[in-house]
């Protein structure tokens, strides 16, 4: 029995993933200045012509690693249910694959330079931090979420530089501690108000408890969205 040959375009597309994991190695080993395409093509196992074929040049090369890498990034694992899980799970991602981590800041360090490499990564940081502010119960735009998500580029460094400051079980402690001690601001804020109000405050002010009040149902606990 024959069988039929593969289409065009899936080995087409086979091709192209395999370029791209093989720029992707070798950025891990000497970084993106060092990079050659001819490099690529050598360790891919296929002629320079056929990797200009698929990228003209090494800046579309990068911009298809970057886009693998993000992707990688993304799908790095489960889909976390507490904020404490999603922290943790970028640092097993790290310390599993520590030549991505590196990788990573190398395009962000290109990224200043490059409008093309700063959307991509500003769209996927956006995107985190939009996640990370789902999971705190905090709007996607809040300073909060913000600072969270400078936690969770850190964390990564942190730990695999300082193992031995770090375990999922510190973790989870610290990020149950600082959920407590803003929902306590919270309602320290409301007590304030409350009390303004009964002092004669303005329509202002209780506008601004309205305001304090309207969030403070958000429920802080890591263990789940409540």
């Amino acid at each position: 029995m024959e069988h039929a040959a593969t289409p065009p375009t899936m080995r087409g597309k086979t091709t192209r993933a395999h370029i791209v994991e093989t720029a992707y190695q070798l950025c891990a080993e000497q970084g993106l200045r060092r990079l050659r395409t001819r490099s690529v093509a050598e360790r891919a196992g296929v002629n320079i012509a056929t990797l200009h074929y698929y990228f003209p040049s090494k800046r579309d090369l990068l911009t298809a690693v970057l886009d693998w890498l993000l992707t990688r990034f993304r799908e790095k694992g489960p889909h976390r249910l507490t904020l404490s899980e999603e922290l943790g799970a970028s640092v097993e991602w790290a310390s599993r694959e520590p030549a991505m981590l590196a990788v990573w800041y190398d395009f962000w360090n290109f990224s200043r330079t490059d409008s093309v490499f700063r959307a991509m990564i500003h769209d996927q940081l956006l995107g985190w931090r939009g996640r990370l502010a789902e999971l705190s119960h905090e709007p996607r735009s809040s300073p909060q979420a913000t600072v969270l998500l400078a936690l969770a580029l850190g964390l990564p460094i942190v730990a695999s530089t300082l193992p031995e400051l770090w375990s999922e079980e510190t973790l989870t402690a610290a990020v149950q501690g600082w959920l407590r001690r803003m929902d306590g601001d919270a309602e320290n804020g409301q007590e304030e108000c409350h009390a303004r109000e009964g002092n004669g405050g303005s329509g202002a002010t209780r506008a601004g408890q309205d305001r304090l009040g309207s969030g403070g149902d958000r429920d802080g606990r890591v263990g789940g969205r409540g």
